[in-house]
């Protein structure tokens, strides 16, 4: 697919065009095989197999642009920290260290940033997200603070040490924030996220999550 035209490879009559996609091609004239796939382990999760309906997704479940904020050549991205599926935002009201899930609403206890060392931070301060297998919650930042990569394409936040995506989890009585495996199918959108903002001075893309996860 073309990004930009949003159309498709096709043949028609052995020559080759740029058409409309199928959403569910009747022939073959619109599909594709390259001989070779990378299957590095690191790769896969990184870019995993995507539909047309996931690709729109994305495109739709954006940040915008915004310049309104100081010290903004340290934030990629800040404001509310939306997730896909039922779109809940991360929440924290400063009176614990626990970040949960609260409704999209305009609240200073919604606003977080992805700084450029690559933490996740309550906005404009120095407290950092740290997420185990019991809960999620901010400390101090540090040089051990957890480092992410944010996938532009899939809308996926990949922390670079175990190489697990950021997640909604149904807890049973309430919504908790955990670490799993990122998934590769795409169609769950419990694992894709939008912060409210992004910085126009920076161009973050799916190269942050390779170059993050080797530092």
């Amino acid at each position: 697919m073309d990004t930009e035209q949003r159309r498709c490879l096709t043949v028609v009559k052995e020559k080759i065009f740029l058409l409309p996609c199928e959403r569910e091609p009747h022939s073959t004239k619109q599909m594709w095989k390259f001989e070779k796939k990378n299957t590095e382990s690191m790769f896969v999760k990184t870019f995993p197999n995507m539909t047309i309906e996931d690709w729109e997704f994305g495109l739709e479940f954006k940040s915008k642009p915004a310049d309104r904020i100081q010290n903004i050549r340290t934030i990629f991205n800040w404001g509310q920290l939306a997730n896909g599926d039922k779109k809940l935002c991360l929440f924290n009201d400063d009176t614990s260290v626990e970040v949960t899930f609260f409704d999209c609403i305009t609240s200073t206890y919604l606003e977080f940033e992805y700084a450029t060392d690559y933490t996740i931070r309550k906005l404009q301060s120095n407290q950092c997200l740290r997420v185990n297998d019991e809960k999620a919650f901010l400390e101090p930042c540090n040089s051990d603070s957890m480092r992410w990569g944010f996938n532009d394409m899939t809308r996926q936040i990949m922390e670079v040490q175990s190489i697990k995506c950021l997640e909604k989890h149904d807890a049973g009585h309430k919504w908790q924030l955990r670490l799993g495996p990122c998934n590769a199918d795409q169609e769950s959108k419990h694992q894709k996220w939008k912060f409210e903002f992004y910085n126009p001075h920076y161009t973050n893309s799916t190269r942050t999550i390779i170059t993050s996860a080797r530092m």
